[in-house]
């Protein structure tokens, strides 16, 4: 089977799905997010981070070549817990559609074990690699940062046009996908945008919509990483603008939760 990059596995998780969860984050993304709360996971290569609040300066390898079998291994140990409280796994990232091969192999391990698997994806990746990783997925969580190509282009590096088509062939295999929104003020977080990404989940039958608020507290790994942080002056959007956005995407029928 193969080998996969994987950035950390995180057990006991309860954000990223239902029940409690093994998820298993991966390096390597397409997308340049300005907001990015993980840019250890952007690279495809290791790399070292360092502590500079520590005098000696204390570096850190991140990322790590594992095989299924020790990616399973880790899940494996939790089991009962998935038993219990309806849980599973979620392959997250970076980008899972990056490494469709060692992705699928995981999940199909899973399905063997009758764990219940979710991907966390942009949707940004061929059709055939993205087929290929949703034959052994039960729950998609699809976020889309912006509807309009061209302003997706802007905050993200890379247009929507595949994003969009995939999320639309996807829905046509009848898997479970919630939308998920990173409300980014003065970015994407316009009436228009999100009652449009509303609609486009009205029409293709997606019943639910997770608005995710924007944090700061990935900001920090920019300095360890010696990369800029491009949203310092940024704040998370109030309570209100959130409340509001749900109704707005309930006003379209659609199930609509505030977080993950």
């Amino acid at each position: 089977m193969a080998k996969g990059m994987v950035v950390r596995i995180e057990r006991y998780a309860v954000y990223d799905g239902p029940g409690i969860r093994t998820v298993v984050f991966l390096k390597g993304c397409p997308l340049r997010c300005k907001w990015c709360s993980s840019p250890e996971t952007q690279q495809k290569e290791e790399e070292l981070c360092y502590d500079r609040s520590c005098p000696s300066k204390n570096r850190e390898l991140i990322g790590e070549y594992m095989s299924v079998e020790e990616v399973f291994a880790e899940i494996k140990e939790d089991i009962t817990f998935y038993n219990q409280s309806g849980g599973g796994v979620t392959l997250s990232g970076g980008e899972v559609l990056l490494q469709p091969k060692f992705t699928t192999d995981i999940l199909e391990k899973c399905k063997e074990e009758y764990i219940h698997t979710a991907i966390e994806t942009s949707g940004y990746g061929s059709w055939g690699n993205f087929k290929q990783v949703l034959e052994f997925t039960d729950l998609v969580l699809f976020d889309i940062k912006h509807l309009d190509s061209n302003k997706h282009l802007e905050v993200t590096g890379v247009e929507n046009t595949w994003i969009i088509d995939n999320l639309r062939r996807a829905t046509q295999l009848n898997k479970e996908i919630i939308i998920r929104i990173p409300v980014i003020p003065g970015v994407n977080d316009s009436k228009e945008n999100i009652s449009q990404t509303a609609q486009l989940a009205q029409e293709l039958g997606i019943k639910e919509v997770h608005l995710l608020a924007y944090h700061s507290l990935g900001r920090e790994k920019y300095a360890r990483l010696d990369r800029e942080y491009l949203l310092e002056d940024l704040e998370s959007p109030s309570d209100e603008k959130m409340n509001y956005l749900k109704k707005l995407v309930e006003s379209k029928g659609i199930k609509a939760q505030i977080g993950g």
